[in-house]
């Protein structure tokens, strides 16, 4: 992005900086008293908000910025990143939460009415992707309760879904029975798998097969351009629950 003396681009790259502050602090994702570290491409951005200046036209977008500081007793400390070594991010912020794949959302509430349950958030989401609100997501979002679903407090919820990527499927599994929750679960059907013996070890309520990754998902734009492959095999639905869950309806 570097530096540009467009002032529409400039007061469009504050804006987002002040909408990620208000969301990040509704959702008590930064807390008080605590510094807030940014790192943007912009040098334009990294500037202004550690010299707290600017030009009379961006003043109105900047101290609204200021105030969310103030009120919160946080200080903002800003680096430049150059854009190619911020590919990563961009990288990360069009990676979609499992792949950018969406369950139908019509086989999702088929399964909640056979299940007769009702999952209370979408710990893998985006607002692109999400069955229910609330939801995590991976980037900060306008609805998501917050970001990275590994970090939160699962036991909060009575029943979570969950159809995470299959790289932290293990980690999944090991939240819920540290978290005592209950869980919807959207699996690939490998018994090969390094996580198998985990998801046996658990009380499975409910299990049904449910096609082919194919068949049963919605493609996200974000997939078709990564130009990744689409999971191979059979996907099911699964209800697990602890021995002695917090919450239970079984």
């Amino acid at each position: 992005m570097g530096f540009t003396n467009n002032p529409l681009v400039k007061q469009r790259e504050l804006l987002a900086v002040l909408k990620t502050l208000q969301i990040a602090f509704k959702r008590k994702i930064f807390a008080h008293n605590q510094d807030v570290n940014l790192i943007s491409e912009s040098i334009m951005v990294v500037t202004i908000l550690n010299k707290h200046t600017t030009t009379l036209s961006l003043l109105e977008t900047l101290i609204p910025i200021l105030q969310i500081l103030e009120e919160n007793k946080c200080r903002i400390r800003s680096n430049h990143i150059p854009g190619m070594d911020n590919i990563g991010a961009d990288q990360l912020s069009g990676f979609k939460d499992s792949q950018d794949l969406q369950l139908h959302p019509e086989l999702f509430k088929e399964i909640c009415l056979e299940f007769r349950i009702k999952p209370e958030v979408d710990l893998f989401a985006s607002t692109n992707n999400k069955q229910i609100t609330p939801l995590f997501s991976r980037i900060l979002e306008a609805q998501s309760e917050g970001v990275d679903a590994m970090m939160q407090d699962w036991s909060q919820y009575k029943i979570i879904y969950a159809f995470p990527p299959p790289i932290i499927i293990m980690e999944t599994l090991y939240k819920i029975i540290r978290d005592n929750v209950t869980a919807l679960l959207i699996l690939p059907q490998q018994p090969a798998q390094i996580w198998i013996p985990v998801l046996q070890s658990m009380k499975i309520i409910h299990r049904k097969s449910l096609g082919s990754f194919w068949l049963i998902t919605i493609k996200g734009l974000a997939f078709k351009l990564s130009g990744s492959q689409i999971p191979q095999g059979q996907v099911e639905a699964i209800v697990v629950t602890p021995e002695n869950p917090k919450y239970s309806q079984y």
